[in-house]
């Protein structure tokens, strides 16, 4: 047995008993667990309508919508406002690191993406960096991760920063297995972030594309079928 565990084992007996018997009665809840605890998003209608990240719940909130109608730059609103003071680690796979530091520069200093690309206005540029010292956003822009890198990276870094958001921008291009249906990669990926979130307790949030098919409906109001590849998807999730 490891000396460290026995240790653990030998300074709280009760901890021998939890081990072998893992799982609790429902009279046996701590009453404050109970009360679900929110942290703003920054965007008041969602919150008050879904209580949309919960402290502590370990949660898989899907963002969904069709190409380019938003969803990473909605994503990176909520990242960003959370992150003015609370730990956000986020996993870009398409977007480049230097892609979202414009994005936020261009808010911060009250200019445009174009003007940061030329390299105008420098001591503004300087002067909003300086300014995002003070929000915990960390980016990873590795390409290609799979959802076990993307897993133990998440895992890493919370164990160090305590992290209190995960944002993974998108489902659709994280690596795979291509000798698996892409249906089963898909519900792989979505079942392990899931787990990720409810080991942690802590939000996980990803975008997925959704299809067209409701282009020929006559309610063209998003469902939940019209989520892209995989019925996993709705099914691992919690809010969507």
């Amino acid at each position: 047995m490891d000396n460290n565990l026995f240790k653990m084992l030998t300074d709280d007996p009760s901890m021998i008993e939890r081990t072998l018997n893992p799982g609790r009665y429902l009279h046996q809840a701590d009453p404050d667990s109970l009360e679900i605890k929110p942290f703003s998003s920054g965007f008041d209608c969602l919150d008050n309508e879904t209580m949309l990240l919960k402290k502590g719940e370990g949660e898989l909130i899907i963002v969904c919508g069709e190409a380019s109608m938003g969803k990473s730059s909605l994503m990176l609103k909520i990242a960003f406002n959370v992150s003015k003071t609370r730990p956000v680690h986020i996993f870009s796979l398409e977007d480049s690191y230097e892609s979202i530091v414009r994005r936020r520069l261009a808010t911060t200093i009250k200019s445009t993406i174009s003007d940061i690309q030329r390299g105008l206005n420098k001591d503004r540029i300087q002067a909003g960096l300086d300014e995002l010292k003070h929000y915990s956003f960390f980016v990873d822009d590795t390409g290609g991760l799979n959802v076990d890198e993307i897993c133990e990276r998440a895992e890493a870094r919370f164990k160090k920063h305590k992290t209190e958001l995960i944002v993974v921008d998108h489902l659709q291009v994280i690596g795979v297995d291509p000798t698996h249906s892409r249906a089963l990669e898909i519900g792989n990926i979505t079942y392990k972030l899931k787990a990720l979130a409810k080991k942690l307790r802590c939000p996980v949030m990803l975008a997925s594309q959704m299809n067209r098919q409701n282009a020929g409906r006559e309610n063209k109001k998003p469902q939940l079928t019209d989520l892209k590849e995989s019925s996993s998807i709705e099914q691992n999730s919690d809010i969507v």
